[in-house]
């Protein structure tokens, strides 16, 4: 299943930066805290925590909206942005890329490293799992 939206996963990330740079999350928070947004109103938001040019957070916007993250409209002249994806539509992307990319190269061994990593963790994790497949078994 191909992703509508496009990232690099990078495996040692944390959270979205897995698939985002640091700058590309910060922007895509504060549009996801303010949807309909300005060049101007991300850059005055981010610069709360530390100087940055409007050139650079245009730039990030832009490239943003090019990964279909972002939609943009122009109004009055300018840009505005607003999210193309919620938080958890990213989040479900990500996962079913990471977990394709698993299966198609590894199979067999992806799954039961799985079923090993969430025994060993947490072997309640295991039993949810169990739960969910049954479920998913009795929707057929």
């Amino acid at each position: 299943m191909k992703s509508a939206f496009e990232f690099i996963f990078r495996p040692f990330g944390k959270g979205l930066r897995k698939v985002l740079g640091t700058l590309e999350v910060e922007v895509m928070e504060v549009v996801w805290d303010e949807p309909d947004v300005s060049v101007r109103d991300v850059q005055r938001r981010l610069e709360r925590q530390r100087p940055i040019a409007y050139t650079t957070v245009m730039t990030t916007l832009a490239r943003l909206a090019r990964k279909k993250l972002l939609t943009r409209r122009k109004a009055e002249g300018a840009y505005r942005y607003s999210p193309a994806v919620s938080r958890e539509a990213l989040a479900g992307a990500v996962a079913d890329s990471v977990i394709d990319g698993l299966l198609e190269g590894f199979g067999k061994t992806a799954v039961a490293r799985l079923l090993d990593r969430l025994q060993h963790e947490d072997p309640r994790r295991l039993e949810e799992l169990a739960r969910l497949i049954e479920e998913r078994r009795k929707r057929r």
